[in-house]
């Protein structure tokens, strides 16, 4: 019996030691990482802030841990490029799917039942709950990822009882690798040093109560002093809109709802190049998120909050823009937003996990047939 236990603590010893020298020689297998946007075509664009800035925060992760603790695989190209390299996650890897869902559907069984950590990463109010619905006719048996990771915190607190999921973390779209070329502060005095313009960017055709909220800004608005911007359906017709935009207004698609979410994958665009955000007023927690970066009033408000931007000089409305985007490149760098959704301790988990089972294996090796 004694030489049993002995052969055993021998065995145990031996694993240890080969997992620590792995470790020391980096031989550790690292998290394996797949993420995907959906490929519905006409608005993959729109989700690039958070692609960004998932990307951004598992490199600032790696940076921070181990340069070879993460293995991460991104196509920009949408989901379906990524099929082999989902097939080979296993236990302790996470997959993460952005986007709204369309006619795909994530392997979620498959993925949970191999140990893979799952993420829904949502880009719309509550939508899986009613697209899930709407598919399956059968909320109780929609399948679900381990975690939902939100753009708003008006869907972290709602949950979703189409959807359940155990955990879900606030992990907005953040500052952009691309973040514009600095501050804007010269081009826009030289492109406008007297005119005051406001803009609206964002659909119209099927949001009645949105057209009436600009129908409103637009009469009481000076002529001239308010523009639409329509179509904007790919990056490069956003980025000519942003090049003669210094202030935009947000609207919800159900305007005058003060309790909707703020739109901020389209905010993150607009504070990244200097802009000059008004919105109407949004979920509490939204507005308290971006406070100092986004001015936020009821819609019959907005026209007198313009005019005092208006009668402020160019330069005045250009320090302004430059500021808000100061503060929001710092509240919202990957690193930061990673850190308080708890995305590191996240990752800190799985990898001791990947260690735990990598430890068992050895041992199983090791001990005598």
């Amino acid at each position: 019996m004694a030489a049993a236990w002995v052969t055993l603590l021998a065995a145990v010893l031996v694993a240890a030691a080969t997992a620590a020298q792995r470790r020391a020689a980096g031989a550790e297998r690292p998290v394996r990482i797949v993420l995907c946007k959906t490929t519905f075509r006409r608005t993959n664009f729109m989700y690039e802030p958070a692609w960004q800035t998932l990307v951004a925060g598992f490199a600032a992760y790696a940076r921070a841990r181990a340069p070879g603790a993460l293995r991460l695989t991104a196509d920009p190209r949408g989901c379906s490029a990524l099929k082999n390299a989902t097939r080979q996650l296993g236990e302790g890897d996470l997959f993460i799917w952005l986007g709204r869902l369309h006619h795909e559907q994530p392997p979620w069984v498959d993925l949970n039942k191999r140990g893979v950590h799952t993420v829904y990463y949502r880009t719309e109010p509550d939508e899986p709950c009613l697209s899930t619905v709407a598919r399956t006719g059968a909320e109780r048996h929609a399948p679900t990822p381990a975690e939902t990771w939100e753009y708003t915190h008006a869907n972290s607190a709602a949950g979703c009882t189409a959807w359940p999921a155990p955990r879900s973390r606030y992990v907005p779209p953040g500052a952009p690798a691309d973040a514009g070329a600095g501050p804007r502060s010269a081009r826009l005095l030289a492109g406008h040093p007297d005119v005051a313009v406001l803009d609206f960017v964002g659909a119209t055709s099927g949001y009645a109560m949105r057209v009436a909220c600009l129908s409103y800004l637009s009469a009481t608005i000076p002529h001239g002093a308010f523009r639409l911007a329509h179509d904007l359906w790919n990056e490069a017709t956003w980025r000519r809109a942003l090049a003669r935009m210094s202030a935009v207004v947000n609207l919800h698609k159900n305007c005058s709802d003060s309790a909707q979410p703020l739109e901020a994958f389209r905010v993150a665009k607009l504070l990244a190049y200097g802009c000059i955000v008004l919105s109407e007023r949004s979920d509490a927690r939204d507005e308290a998120a971006f406070a100092g970066m986004v001015t936020f009033a009821s819609v019959d408000a907005l026209p007198a909050m313009w005019a005092r931007f208006a009668a402020s000089s160019a330069a005045q409305r250009a320090a302004a823009g430059g500021a808000a985007r100061t503060k929001f490149l710092a509240a919202f760098a990957p690193a930061r937003l990673f850190h308080e959704a708890g995305v590191f301790g996240l990752l800190d988990e799985l990898r001791r996990g990947r260690r735990r089972s990598s430890l068992w294996a050895l041992l199983r090796r090791a001990l005598p047939v």
